[in-house]
């Protein structure tokens, strides 16, 4: 792998450079979605090729974490406030937002509006509780248009705890772009969460 430092004195801020993480297995596969546990001080990531979570616990041990049913396909996770996994199901069984509790998956939302989603594909979690994630349509074996389904692919924000638990979509055009179809994909906030990355 090779990338760019952009801020060398922030990364090592957050990351050891000095830390050798060896594995007891090779992965030759297509990872997404690491989100590290502190609580177990272990690191999650999704196989995205043999559909199911894995767990890394340093320096050298990696299992399965979680084998969801087939075709669920997991790919952004991030922790909320509480700890809690939330997961964006991009596959066919699965295209929904979820969390993953003790090894036990809870459906957080299915649709918006009464349509349902392409295939979300990353998770954001703000400091409020509010859960943000991108509907690329990647991966879920439906490309649109398609009648039940939203006209263009989305971001959205789900509120778990506003009345009934809403969900609505916050960016539905075409992100800027004069051509094309874009896919909104990954997504972060800023530090101070006056930004919302896509």
């Amino acid at each position: 792998v090779t990338f760019q430092i952009a801020d060398a004195v922030e990364f090592n801020r957050i990351i050891d450079t000095n830390a050798v993480l060896t594995t007891n297995a090779t992965i030759n596969t297509w990872l997404e979605g690491p989100t590290w546990i502190p609580s177990g001080s272990f690191l999650v990531f999704c196989d995205q090729n043999n559909n199911r979570l894995k767990k890394l616990v340093p320096p050298s041990t990696v299992t399965d974490f979680l084998v969801p049913p087939a075709n669920t396909l997991i790919n952004g996770t991030l922790l909320d406030a509480h700890e809690r996994l939330i997961c964006a199901e991009a596959g066919s069984a699965g295209q929904k937002i979820s969390m993953v509790t003790n090894g036990v998956v809870t459906s957080l939302v299915t649709q918006c509006d009464g349509l349902k989603f392409y295939s979300p594909n990353d998770v954001a979690v703000k400091s409020d509780g509010t859960i943000w994630f991108t509907d690329p349509g990647y991966n879920g074996g439906v490309s649109r248009p398609r009648a039940g389904y939203p006209s263009n692919y989305c971001v959205y924000v789900f509120h778990p705890t506003n009345a009934n638990a809403t969900c609505r979509a916050v960016m539905t055009n075409n992100f800027g772009r004069t051509s094309g179809n874009p896919r909104p994909n990954g997504l972060c906030f800023s530090p101070d969460e006056t930004k919302l990355y896509v």
